[in-house]
């Protein structure tokens, strides 16, 4: 497998299978259910910063995070009487 990786110009310390570790705590952390304690419990990681190591922020989240400052924002407004222009 050294030879295999070196071949390919990859470190000798690369892991493909351990990239999946990122995805399924991206994935969790992306879908609003898990909360971080969770998910660093099922990581097992010792500290919450290794886990936040471990997940990436994707679009789709970011997207969910802004729509919902725009309903906040928008309701805010409407219970004000006013209006909020996105």
């Amino acid at each position: 497998m050294g030879e295999d990786k070196a071949a390919a110009g990859l470190p000798a310390d690369f892991r493909p299978l351990h990239g999946l570790r990122h995805v399924y705590a991206t994935m969790l952390a992306s879908s609003g259910k898990v909360d971080m304690f969770t998910l660093q419990k099922l990581l097992t990681h010792k500290s919450p910063q290794m886990t936040q190591r471990y997940i990436h922020c994707r679009d789709e989240a970011l997207r969910r995070a802004s729509d919902t400052v725009d309903d906040i924002l928008s309701d805010a407004m409407k219970a004000e009487g006013g209006e909020f222009e996105q």
